[in-house]
């Protein structure tokens, strides 16, 4: 393993009932998975905890059956979880 590999981290997000998130993260790399836990819709991504370059990342939530603003599906579909009843679609933007 090189260093640059060690720098690599997993971190945790749980989206709020509100559904959207909007964190700033070092080293963005990508989104690995989306799922319940603990009754909250939590997403995965892998970033590079030395990075100098901050990435802001949005992550919203829509509902199966939903209406949908071009907002709400702004970047790429990351997963999808099941909460209960619900099903909640994972979308996410990344801004440098």
């Amino acid at each position: 393993m090189n260093d640059r590999e060690q720098q690599r981290i997993i971190w945790e997000f749980q989206i709020p009932d509100s559904g959207e998130l909007v964190e700033t993260i070092p080293g963005f790399i990508k989104a690995l998975h989306v799922r319940e836990r603990d009754g909250e819709v939590c997403v995965w991504v892998i970033l590079d905890s030395e990075s100098k370059v901050l990435h802001k990342v949005r992550f919203k939530t829509v509902g199966t059956n939903w209406g949908l603003w071009s907002s709400d599906y702004e970047g790429e579909y990351i997963g999808t979880a099941y909460v209960g009843l619900y099903v909640w679609h994972v979308f996410m933007k990344v801004q440098s």
